[in-house]
């Protein structure tokens, strides 16, 4: 199990969540493939706390790694 922690802000809130998952994920990969491993986890977890608006739109959304290596940021991806 690969453990990371993501930090989002949707609907103009921010959080921050652990992200425990099989999938490996790393710095080197493409940036689209790490945002299909994590927006889907993070929709998940909105809508378990009823908070989904029904939109994909994240305003921010970063990836860190066990020892807080940043390993995907939505707006590096954006660019």
């Amino acid at each position: 199990m690969h453990n990371y922690t993501v930090q989002f802000r949707y609907n103009g809130k921010e959080d921050s969540i652990p992200f425990r998952t099989e999938i490996e994920c790393k710095a080197s990969e493409d940036s689209i493939v790490l945002n299909t491993k994590v927006r889907p986890f993070v929709k998940q977890y909105l809508e378990s706390k009823s908070l989904w608006k029904g939109n994909g739109f994240m305003e921010e959304l970063r990836l860190y790694g066990k020892e807080g290596e940043l390993i995907f940021d939505l707006n590096e991806f954006k660019r």
